[in-house]
């Protein structure tokens, strides 16, 4: 390849190698297969294999350090310590990998559901489903999801398609040791997935809990894979120098198929900060665009160049520069030496940022907290599309009242195409055909997960009946995406709202609906008197003159009721956005 980064095989593997002078020996074996490979049903199988070869061939050494990760498009196997250690070890590894040993898959499964419920998806990960949804890289937001469905036979079939050696490569900083083996069966070198994104408007934005993200999709050939640390460096000269309101901006740039990208970044932001921070955020994006200071942004891509061809000649970079070939020979890219890397670096300009910025900016995804001021004008909510419901489209499965009902008037509609949840004419919709998986939970929790990454979630207490929900549901669900989960940690209460309540809601809502005009008050009224004419006139009106205290409480307390709702319902009427999922 040139005189610093070498290549050679062992054993039918592609070998990248560099001399780092390092008297221990670092190794990392990967293959093409990533999360953007599988599908909502299989998310979170190549971390379990992952898990338990490393588990299998950990000899608990003390000098030798093993880990293993799923990326978006590769899984890699790393292992450090002294030579003969590491050959040692990749000889066992491989020997598993062609013959899998997996007795401990009861117990790894738990480890893996626990790993999950520590760590969650991180916000970068919930950028890519808010772009992708349940499909290709959206999947890095449902790490775990199809664990609780994979049998040993899964995994082993999905060892004999991806842990070959014609899908594997091979990067140490150091030479091959003597005598090292690896012992994969052969396959086939499996193809890059297209990642495809969901049909909706952007630039656009969406809940974001745990700070500020912004993502974009970009060429994958253009600067942006150096100058994406150009809007880490503004977001901390912004947030953090400007205001003191960010410790940490970051930005990344993620590969999804062979000729796309997307560029992240974000920051933690404290909350006084929150309400300028989707301006913030725009501002950035819009520096880098035909309006923005160019000599600026010149002196800043300088500077990522300048750090770029520092750390590239220090022989710390070597190992990730190694892998970066590995990487483009399993991808079927052609092999990239140091120099041609810094040539390319030192050919970027001002202009090439602007224009790729234009991309970053047209494909906007902006994620914030829920505090965070939006201009509904500029910066469109993403939510749950909704589908209006008039009446004519057959009967349903069974029909559900909400346990709240009158006072919340939704049902649950199962039908043979699908599932729908009906408030008024609109209802949010998960149609079977377009299912990527349904989630469930012992004790009856149903989450009907569409492609496009939105989310139903039926609760069986939020339903009269719902405990008949898993019978009802499951048996329309096709093979294959039912998703068992773990036991929840805690259950809501099942407890309903007392019927006085809902009641008083029930004509708080009533009384409100038909009040907004002039001519809905005086109805209202006519309402109002001609029922206390009836209770003081009518044929009850001698039993209430000799029952007052059994009227005028029930009376007043149904009135209390209605107000108290109202009220209520006027301070909900402007909740933050709904998140997807």
């Amino acid at each position: 390849m040139d005189e610093l980064m070498h290549r050679t095989e062992v054993d039918g593997v592609p070998t990248f190698w560099c001399e780092s002078g390092h008297p221990t020996l670092t190794a990392r074996l990967v293959f093409r297969q990533g999360t953007a490979d599988g599908t909502l049903a299989t998310s979170g199988w190549l971390h379990a294999l992952e898990h338990l070869a490393l588990e299998a061939v950990d000899g608990g050494s003390g000098t030798l350090s093993l880990n293993g990760s799923v990326g978006l498009l590769e899984t890699g196997f790393d292992s450090h310590g002294p030579s003969e250690e590491v050959a040692d070890h990749l000889a066992r590894l491989t020997s598993w990998m062609a013959d899998p040993v997996l007795d401990r898959w009861g117990v790894e499964r738990g480890v893996l559901h626990a790993e999950e419920r520590a760590r969650g998806a991180s916000p970068a990960a919930h950028a890519l489903t808010w772009r992708y949804g349940a499909l290709g890289p959206g999947l890095a937001g449902w790490p775990a999801a199809g664990i609780g469905a994979a049998e040993p036979e899964d995994l082993r079939d999905l060892a004999a398609r991806v842990l070959t050696r014609q899908n594997a490569a091979l990067v140490l900083d150091g030479p091959p040791p003597a005598g090292l083996r690896l012992h994969l069966p052969d396959g086939d070198l499996l193809p890059l997935p297209v990642a495809v994104p969901c049909e909706q408007t952007l630039p656009a934005g969406y809940v974001e809990p745990r700070g500020l993200v912004l993502s974009g999709e970009v060429d994958r050939e253009g600067p942006l894979w150096l100058a994406h640390t150009i809007l880490a460096r503004r977001l901390t000269q912004r947030l953090r120098g400007d205001h003191g309101a960010s410790y940490s901006p970051w930005s990344d740039y993620q590969p999804v198929d062979a000729t796309r990208a997307v560029v992240l970044a974000g920051a933690d932001v404290s909350p006084s900060r929150l309400p300028r921070l989707a301006e913030d955020a725009l501002a950035v994006v819009a520096g880098l665009g035909p309006g923005g200071d160019a000599h600026a942004l010149s002196a800043e891509l300088d500077a990522a160049v300048a750090a770029f061809l520092q750390a590239s000649e220090d022989p710390r970079s070597l190992p990730g520069l190694c892998a970066g070939q590995a990487t483009r020979h399993l991808q079927g890219r052609e092999p990239e030496g140091v120099g041609s890397l810094r040539r390319r670096a030192r050919s970027l300009t001002a202009e090439d940022v602007t224009a790729a910025a234009e991309s970053l900016r047209a494909s906007l995804l902006l994620g914030v907290p829920g505090e965070t001021a939006w201009n509904h004008a500029t910066l469109p909510i993403l939510q749950m599309p909704r589908v209006t419901v008039d009446g004519a489209e057959g009967r349903a499965v069974v029909r559900l009242r909400h346990a709240d009902w009158p006072a919340d008037p939704a049902r649950l509609e199962v039908r043979p195409s699908g599932v729908r949840v009906v408030s008024g004419d609109q209802a949010a919709e998960a149609l079977l055909a377009d299912l990527a998986g349904c989630l469930t939970h012992p004790d009856g929790l149903r989450t009907l997960v569409r492609e496009d990454g939105y989310t139903l979630v039926l609760e069986p207490t939020a339903w009269v009946g719902g405990e008949r929900l898993p019978a009802l549901l499951d048996p329309l669900v096709p093979p294959g995406l039912l998703l068992p989960q773990p036991s929840r940690e805690v259950l809501p209460e099942a407890r309903r709202t007392e019927a006085h309540l809902r009641w008083g809601r029930w004509v708080g809502r009533w009384a409100g609906q038909r009040t907004s005009t002039t001519a809905g008050r005086w109805a209202t009224r006519a309402v109002v008197l001609a029922l206390v004419a009836w209770l003081a006139l009518g044929p009850v009106g001698g039993w209430v003159a000799d029952h007052p205290g059994r009227v005028v409480g029930p009376v007043l307390a149904l009135l209390g009721a209605a107000a108290v709702a109202a009220w209520l319902d006027r301070r909900s009427a402007a909740g933050p956005p709904r998140r997807r999922g």
